[in-house]
């Protein structure tokens, strides 16, 4: 159900007020962990530095050092498949 529109219309913009609740982003609780998902399509992840592969992706390599690292799905599942 949609909200009510808190905001004033008037004639002149500088006599209007905005409501912009409806676009303020979600706040978590306190104790919510911070989670990053990347998901990439069409990308072999041994390319990759660091995976073992030639190309250079330091921001890539240093955000793996420090984090938990899960197993891929097999080649044949698109990375989107878990999201759908």
């Amino acid at each position: 159900m949609r909200k009510p529109f808190k905001g004033t219309i008037n004639i002149d913009i500088k006599d209007s007020v905005p409501d912009w609740e409806p676009y303020a982003q979600p706040v978590p609780p306190e104790d919510t962990p911070n989670v990053l998902y990347v998901v990439l399509d069409d990308v072999v992840f041994s390319a990759m530095g660091s995976f073992g592969g030639l190309i250079e992706t330091p921001n890539i390599k240093r955000t793996v050092a420090c984090s938990t690292r899960t197993s891929t799905p097999p080649p044949c599942v698109p990375p989107r498949a878990p999201v759908s």
